[in-house]
């Protein structure tokens, strides 16, 4: 394709933020297939190659569009421009958030999501890898969450490089990467293998879960910072960032190791009883409604008990354990008696939305998709006891204070219980009422 069917064909819509690894992202618009196209500019690297480096690359751009994942954006199109020595990558555009903006504007993910993102990451990871196609910048702005936030996708992969085309690209000053995020060896622009990515994701996973990266030299265990989060993945940490010789070499290991952190206990009453919040909680997400309302009375008041005291102390460290804690039961407590009910989704709403967890995240994102969640598939007496926590929560608030994304969370939260057919015509009636409010908000913007 000549240059100027390029440019007509495609219109850039939005130069995105930053650049990709060796080039530039943009958003455009596929004008004859009427359709969002991701182009990514291979520019720097090739304004002094010859006709064998040209050749070479067309190649790995073939192997490059061999790929083909549902977690991977499908290449269109691979174009060289002879002109301006370019080459231009055409992928699929990925409707979503990237894991950078979900932890800058949302949160750190939730075990739950992180074992599902991250399922959905090693799985693309372990197909490129197969390919011979090693990343080279696996870090959270090249992670896509999509709108529906039931995937994620990894983006932004580019033609391989040796390390003698590193060295003319960088006039032989260091390695192309990100910094922060780049294996040793990548930083001294050694040749990769896919041990490499492995590093830069056991980086991703620390930040996922905390908000920063982790400090090369001076661990700080999630552990510590989160007692939701188990000790097993710190060690899988660890065992990604270290020397390349002891390093997991795989994703496919990866991901065995954390399903395997995740793992609960088969002794629930010693979990209950001796084990660390984590232990608690991942053996809480192995039970259903059915089981956990059938276990012994001994143990379930020893969960509520410990729940409760936790609330009751609100100690800030501890926020995210106890919205972690919260939300494990609110996945199972459909059956709970009416008493232990509302103490279960009335502070899910104060937790979900209200408390802060740092200087810049405001509720937890997860307890408010289960409160979602739990609006459209109550039964009748726990659909009643959510609508009555949730309108008694909101009888007080000014809707003229309260931020975009709370709006329109509960929106979706009341949407959802007015759906559900267990709605009853009194609470029906509070429940539109309180819609119509927040709708009348959000549409005067």
């Amino acid at each position: 394709m000549e240059k100027e069917q390029i440019e007509k064909r495609f219109k850039i819509v939005q130069e995105l933020a930053g650049q990709g690894g060796f080039g530039v992202v943009s958003k455009a618009t596929d004008q004859e297939l009427e359709r969002d196209v991701a182009i990514k500019t291979l520019d720097p690297l090739f304004k002094n190659i010859d006709s064998a480096d040209i050749e070479r690359f067309k190649r790995e751009a073939k192997t490059l569009a061999a790929l083909s994942h549902p977690n991977i954006p499908s290449i269109y199109d691979v174009e060289f421009e002879p002109e301006k020595k370019e080459f231009k990558l055409i992928y699929a555009w990925i409707e979503g958030i990237t894991l950078r903006k979900y932890l800058m504007d949302v949160g750190v993910l939730s075990l739950d999501d992180v074992k599902k993102y991250f399922a959905n990451i090693c799985s693309a990871l372990s197909h490129s890898h197969q390919k011979g196609i090693i990343h080279r910048d696996i870090k959270p702005s090249n992670l896509i969450i999509t709108s529906t936030k039931e995937s994620c996708y990894l983006v932004d992969f580019g033609i391989s490089l040796t390390s003698k085309d590193i060295e003319r690209l960088t006039n032989g000053k260091s390695g192309v990467g990100t910094p922060g995020y780049m294996s040793p060896e990548q930083e001294r622009n050694e040749d990769l293998d896919a041990s490499s990515d492995i590093y830069s994701l056991g980086i991703v996973l620390y930040e996922a879960l905390c908000g920063t990266r982790p400090t090369i030299g001076e661990y700080k265990p999630l552990s510590s910072i989160n007692e939701a989060i188990p000790s097993s993945i710190d060690n899988l940490i660890r065992d990604c960032i270290s020397s390349k010789d002891k390093r997991i070499k795989s994703a496919d290991e990866f991901y065995l190791r954390l399903t395997s952190a995740l793992r609960p206990s088969s002794n629930l009453g010693t979990t209950f009883s001796q084990g660390t919040i984590a232990d608690i909680i991942a053996s809480i997400e192995s039970l259903t409604h059915i089981s956990f309302s059938t276990l012994p009375a001994g143990q379930r008041v020893l969960l509520f008990t410990k729940l409760k005291t936790l609330i009751k102390s609100d100690e800030f460290r501890m926020r995210n354990p106890t919205a972690s804690f919260l939300n494990a039961i609110l996945k199972v407590c459909g059956r709970t008696d009416e008493t232990n009910f509302r103490f279960i989704v009335g502070k899910s709403i104060i937790y979900g939305y209200e408390l802060k967890y740092g200087d810049t995240w405001t509720g937890n994102p997860s307890l408010r998709q289960e409160l979602a969640k739990l609006a459209i598939s109550a039964e009748h007496n726990q659909h009643k006891y959510l609508s009555e926590e949730l309108l008694n929560y909101l009888q007080d608030k000014n809707l003229d204070e309260i931020e975009d994304w709370f709006l329109g969370d509960f929106k979706v939260l009341i949407q959802n219980l007015l759906a559900n057919d267990q709605c009853d015509e009194e609470n029906a009636v509070k429940l539109g009422e309180t819609l119509e409010k927040i709708l009348t908000k959000i549409y005067s913007e």
